[in-house]
């Protein structure tokens, strides 16, 4: 079943970024971290980007967590914006893919039109959760950090 929260752990910092009004979600800059046998690393680090609504260039949010990892970019294709996400997660963040929906005329988001953005970070990590939004735009961004993400959030509209 779909919740909102990719993780369980409230361990560390809260942090919470609402997406600019102009803007949708479409991605995130990321570091990974490896750590004892887990040899893909796990997510330490999330930056929101967002892409204005008219299509034009990616604004990056706040760095929430540390960055001495590898850093990547996941992203949507254009014309698509972040919908969903499926991931592993324990006591920290193992990796996840972004489930990319078309954003309509009216700037909801289509769930039948979907694109997936590839898994990152280690996919044998903590238990499988999924949030999904059912084609409700993400309107805001919240979770922990610790010396990895403990938690992320999706508000949806």
């Amino acid at each position: 079943m779909p919740g909102r929260t990719l993780g369980f752990a409230t361990m560390g910092t809260p942090f919470s970024e609402k997406t600019p009004d102009d803007a949708v979600l479409v991605g995130f800059a990321i570091t990974l971290k490896k750590w004892g046998t887990n040899a893909q690393g796990s997510i330490e680090s999330v930056q929101p980007l967002y892409r204005a609504k008219n299509g034009t260039a990616i604004k990056r949010g706040a760095v929430h967590g540390h960055t001495t990892g590898t850093s990547e970019l996941v992203s949507a294709p254009k014309g698509y914006a972040v919908g969903a996400i499926n991931g592993r997660a324990g006591v920290a963040v193992d990796g996840f893919e972004l489930i990319c929906m078309k954003i309509k005329w009216d700037d909801s988001l289509d769930p039948n039109d979907t694109q997936t953005v590839p898994f990152v970070g280690n996919p044998q990590g903590g238990a499988p959760h999924s949030v999904d939004g059912n084609g409700k735009r993400v309107t805001e961004i919240k979770g922990y950090t610790a010396e990895f993400l403990s938690s992320l959030e999706l508000v949806f509209e």
